[in-house]
């Protein structure tokens, strides 16, 4: 449960974010002109026990059709 005694405060002052919007191959070859791949990477150093860089990624496919 979030704001009890226990929480840990970690600031995220030192963090960077990279948003990557990459182009989709089409199956029959060339680029599928709908499709895009979208990757949202986020790296940041925490000193909770050594100065520890992690990065973490999420991915997704965005078409312009529903």
């Amino acid at each position: 449960m979030l704001g009890t005694a226990d929480d840990v405060l970690l600031p995220l002052n030192n963090y960077q974010r990279t948003i990557t919007i990459a182009n989709v191959g089409a199956p029959g070859g060339g680029i599928d002109s709908s499709l895009r791949q979208l990757t949202v990477t986020v790296t940041y150093t925490t000193t909770q026990f050594k100065a520890t860089q992690k990065s973490y990624s999420i991915g997704a496919y965005i078409s312009q059709f529903r």
